[in-house]
């Protein structure tokens, strides 16, 4: 299911997405990917956009952690997600439907998910 997601529109994600991706892919799967593996779905996922950690997103996810009550590493997804224009982030960890700001989280893994296309 990830995979016909990732194929069916254009992706974006923060440099902190991909770090997560990688050290939970080499790390806490059983088998873990090597680090060749990891890096290779990464590049084949082939982003668009990826938004750096800088201190201005910083800023703002500092910003989005006090409005919301987000902990810090989803207040930076949702301010890289902020920055990149996207206005639907998919994730299994927000709450699905909430919307921070203009950004709406989906849960990809929800009965009857649906990409909405931005």
């Amino acid at each position: 299911m990830a995979r016909e997601i990732l194929a069916d529109c254009p992706v974006v994600f923060s440099v902190q997405v991909a770090q997560e991706f990688f050290v939970n892919a080499t790390r806490k799967l059983t088998p873990p990917l090597t680090s060749a593996d990891a890096l290779g779905f990464l590049q084949s996922v082939a982003p668009s956009q990826v938004a750096d950690l800088d201190f201005s997103l910083f800023l703002e996810a500092v910003r989005l952690l006090d409005r919301f009550q987000l902990s810090y590493w989803d207040a930076a997804i949702v301010a890289a997600a902020k920055r990149l224009g996207t206005t639907t982030l998919s994730s299994e960890d927000l709450s699905d439907g909430q919307e921070f700001g203009g950004v709406q989280v989906r849960n990809p893994f929800r009965a009857g998910f649906a990409l909405a296309t931005d």
